[in-house]
């Protein structure tokens, strides 16, 4: 293998080693992005439509009637909505789940944010109490598909795995030409000494 290549292949190494990080860092920082974003929107909502329903039934009694907003107010794309009664009953719920649920993470009410699965989407959900005067007449749960995330991040990964590729092919190509014109004047010499060597001619001299 000429020093040209071998050239060559160490500098497409060192420099795909080096891409490889900074791309495993983007796509770790971006997947954290997307992340937090779906976290944002999930309780974001929920807070807000929990004030919305403390508005309106300042005056509940646990067990008793429950008024609720439009809830179409705080669904999105890929954002759904529901309002639960103490016995997990769904009181209403977004349109955007026609005649579906949202799961209950283990089958109970419990605040928190949970990890779920509706018809084998994956999502971010929030459940919420709430509370007047001190008592809970309801519970709120908004959650928040990660299609979008994997959507982008997939995208994402084989555009670092396209573009790595072909930078570092591009840069060992390179590498290779411009070490090959640094090291003509080598060549050059070398064949020199070895006419030299064959012919020799030891009155001839090197440039």
């Amino acid at each position: 293998m000429s020093i040209r290549v071998r050239l060559g292949l160490w500098y497409g190494g060192i420099f795909g080693i080096a891409l490889l990080l900074l791309g495993l860092l983007l796509y770790v920082v971006m997947a954290r992005h997307l992340e937090s974003m779906v976290e944002d929107a999930v309780t974001n909502r929920a807070n807000h439509l929990v004030t919305a329903i403390i508005g309106i039934n300042h005056r509940a009694q646990p067990g008793g009637a429950i008024l609720t907003p439009s809830l179409d107010t705080f669904e999105a794309p890929e954002v759904y909505v529901q309002v639960l009664a103490l016995d997990g009953t769904v009181i209403d719920h977004s349109s955007n789940l026609e005649d579906r649920s949202l799961p209950l993470p283990g089958g109970a009410l419990h605040q928190g944010e949970f990890a779920i699965s509706l018809d084998g989407v994956d999502m971010k959900t929030v459940l919420t109490p709430v509370e007047v005067v001190g008592q809970t007449i309801a519970w709120v749960q908004v959650a928040a598909s990660y299609r979008q995330r994997d959507m982008v991040l997939e995208r994402l990964r084989w555009t670092l795995i396209g573009g790595g590729v072909g930078a570092v092919l591009a840069v060992g190509a390179i590498s290779g030409a411009l070490a090959g014109r640094a090291l003509r004047p080598v060549s050059a010499m070398t064949e020199t000494a070895q006419a030299i060597a064959l012919s020799r001619g030891f009155s001839r001299r090197l440039s």
